[in-house]
């Protein structure tokens, strides 16, 4: 049985100049980490950002809705009546009432045109909105002939002579 200190030993070689030392254990952990660390700093931005981007987004399309609706009411035909009988804002403000039925004509058509502006975009279900909403299409027509009707009363109580009963 030979001993651990009869064996014949080899003599060490000398570390080539260009050789890279492994790291230690603790070293590559650390790399690691790190590496880890930036990519979850990064995500963490990312989601930031686009939370900031759709919050501002947001706002110009809240903002769009309310500028669409101060439009349709300053165009309404009741509206309009009393800005010819020479009613002030606030007056007209504090004693013009428009229906509901009237507000939601007016949000079918609103929702109906953004659809129209956006081509080839799904709805929920599935189908493309353009065959899907055919039917609204009839229905946006119709209120739009209502509301030139409304106009062209409005326009005709306008210019007729005032006939009070006796």
């Amino acid at each position: 049985m030979a001993s651990p200190s009869s064996a014949p030993t080899q003599p060490l070689q000398p570390i080539p100049a260009n050789h890279t030392p492994l790291p230690a254990p603790e070293t590559s952990e650390q790399a690691l980490l790190a590496s880890f660390k930036a990519a979850a700093l990064s995500v963490t931005q990312l989601y930031k950002d686009s939370q900031k981007h759709q919050r501002a987004e947001h706002a110009k399309g809240y903002e769009a809705g309310l500028q669409d609706i101060l439009s349709f009411i300053s165009s309404h035909p009741d509206v309009l009546a009393k800005q010819d009988q020479g009613q002030t804002e606030d007056e007209i403000r504090h004693n013009t009432t428009i229906s509901v039925d009237d507000m939601v004509t007016f949000a079918s058509s609103a929702r109906w045109r953004n659809q129209q502006q956006q081509p080839g975009r799904t709805n929920d279900i599935g189908g493309n909105q353009d065959t899907t909403h055919h039917a609204h299409m009839d229905q946006h027509q119709i209120i739009q002939q209502q509301q030139q009707q409304q106009q062209a009363q409005y326009a005709q109580q306008r210019h007729s002579p005032h006939v009070f009963p006796q």
